[in-house]
């Protein structure tokens, strides 16, 4: 599922932008006034519907990263849990093979001396 994290768009919060500080200078001269930069006759509808666009298409792919993300996250924390139970288990087969080791060896032993008495009876 969704955790609770809050995220940040990618690059951080937005800022609004600064206007930069002007170089320091000798002011310009009265007759050297400079020149006015033109301005734009108003924004352009097919630019602003390409910006809308690109920023739908990047907040889309941020939601999906973001569910990515928490879905390898769960799938690591289940992984981490198998593996420590596949250890646990492991170790309880271990044992129990080396119980059994024990009690074939002890069985074999007494099969030995029960082969040894019953031939020394028939010998003697």
């Amino acid at each position: 599922g969704m955790s609770s994290r809050s995220y940040q768009p990618v690059g951080g919060p937005r800022r609004q932008l600064q206007p930069s500080p002007r170089p320091q200078g000798p002011p310009p001269s009265l007759g050297q006034q400079p020149m006015p930069l033109p301005m734009p006759s108003g924004p352009d509808p097919v630019l602003s519907r390409r910006l809308d666009m690109l920023e739908q298409r990047l907040n889309s792919t941020e939601q999906s990263n973001r569910t990515l993300l928490d879905e390898i996250i769960r799938v690591q924390q289940d992984n981490k849990i198998s593996v420590k139970k596949n250890e646990i288990g492991l170790g309880e087969e271990r044992e129990n093979r080396s119980r059994l080791d024990t009690a074939f060896r002890q069985t074999q032993n007494k099969i030995y001396e029960f082969d040894d008495r019953i031939r020394r009876s028939e010998e003697g």
